[in-house]
């Protein structure tokens, strides 16, 4: 196979697609026939971090994926790449072409957005994405929840060609040292007991309860709440928080380094994800996988992720919030026991799965055998 994975979308704009990207086309070459090719197409001015490979071949596109020339240029380069296969992570950068087609739908927050400012989005949505969807051989949902979502509002012809491909978890995600942790809080100047959240500050990530929680709280019966993750820190937050009078108890780290994030999952009592919209919540099993309790809110894509290992409660509901975080920190048997739930969870989710099922759709797309384990059977 000749597989062409536009990339373009893998930006700082587009964490959570940069992250499938470099994820998924790391296990892909580890599973691909040596015959087998990867074309990805990089955005302007953006090194992705992917492997070395004789399969891989690197094409910087000189044209970013939401531009109005993005489809004169991307049929270009099927031209001269001649791929059995497109691969778009996106379903909003507009492709046309007789290629076969795999399009990947992480969530569909943009359209559950209230507010005069998702406007353009939807409208993108309901013209752009719907012809990828409709155009596409098969698509891929990063979760049931995606799935049942994309099917109800895009209707059976094509919910009958979704395929559920979860995440995976990267293998550098692991339990970290307690000496690793408190170097960790040391040179961030954050306590060394806390909750963390991760992830941004837009309205569907629902920030807000969880300072409503601490505001509830007396100081001494609730830990402090450290903020991490990529335009997590905002004016807004902040007076909130001096409204609030939370000084001193909210701590802001910004965008950490992925090599850091394991002391970072780790040295938390638990990880808070209060999502009101989310496609799959990958923070979650990251933070499992470092074996760091998670609290999530009680949302479909969230409870199947996190499954018996996560306690959930409802979104919007401060003192739920506030009655399970003091339940994480005031027992230790039910902090253990929640640890080893999300290891054994997190551990269920690996990019090597997420590639053979990937490979499977691939091979679907074209008529051809899988082939897994030295066995051959026919794509569905």
């Amino acid at each position: 196979m000749r597989i062409l994975f536009d990339a373009r979308t893998a930006t700082p704009l587009y964490p959570g697609v940069s992250r499938y990207v470099c994820c998924l086309t790391d296990a892909l070459l580890r599973k691909l026939a040596p015959e087998d090719r990867l074309i990805v197409l990089v955005p302007p001015n953006r090194r992705l971090r992917l492997p070395e490979s004789r399969r891989l071949i690197r094409r910087r596109s000189l044209i970013g994926a939401l531009s109005p020339f993005g489809g004169g240029h991307i049929s270009r380069q099927i031209n001269r790449g001649r791929p059995d296969l497109i691969h778009a992570p996106f379903p909003l950068t507009p492709l046309i072409t007789r290629t076969p087609m795999v399009v990947t739908v992480h969530d569909f927050v943009a359209l559950n957005r209230p507010g005069v400012g998702a406007l353009v989005t939807k409208l993108a949505w309901w013209t752009i994405g719907r012809a990828m969807l409709g155009r596409a051989s098969r698509i891929i949902a990063v979760s049931q929840a995606v799935a049942d979502a994309c099917g109800n509002r895009f209707g059976p012809a094509v919910a009958a060609k979704i395929a559920v491909v979860r995440h995976g978890v990267d293998p550098h995600f692991r339990p970290v040292s307690a000496a690793e942790q408190r170097v960790f809080c040391e040179r961030h100047m954050i306590p060394d007991r806390f909750f963390l959240y991760v992830g941004s500050d837009s309205p569907h990530k629902n920030i807000g309860v969880l300072l409503q929680m601490l505001a509830a709280s007396h100081e001494t019966a609730m830990l402090p709440l450290v903020i991490a993750g990529l335009q997590s820190d905002t004016p807004e937050r902040r007076q909130e928080v001096a409204r609030l009078r939370l000084e001193g108890r909210v701590f802001w780290l910004g965008e950490v380094a992925e090599t850091e994030m394991p002391a970072l999952y780790g040295a938390a009592r638990v990880l808070l994800f209060p999502s009101v919209d989310e496609g799959f919540g990958l923070p979650m099993l990251e933070a499992m996988a470092c074996g760091t309790p998670v609290i999530s809110s009680a949302i479909p894509a969230l409870r199947e992720v996190g499954g018996r290992a996560v306690c959930t409660v409802h979104p919007l509901d401060a003192v739920e919030w506030r009655k399970a975080a003091y339940l994480m920190v005031a027992s230790h048997d039910w902090h253990e026991q929640a640890r080893q739930r999300g290891l054994a969870r997190a551990s269920e989710f690996t990019w090597g799965r997420a590639a053979d099922e990937t490979l499977a759709v691939y091979r679907a797309c074209l008529g051809r055998s899988v082939k897994q384990g030295g066995l051959a059977c026919s794509a569905p």
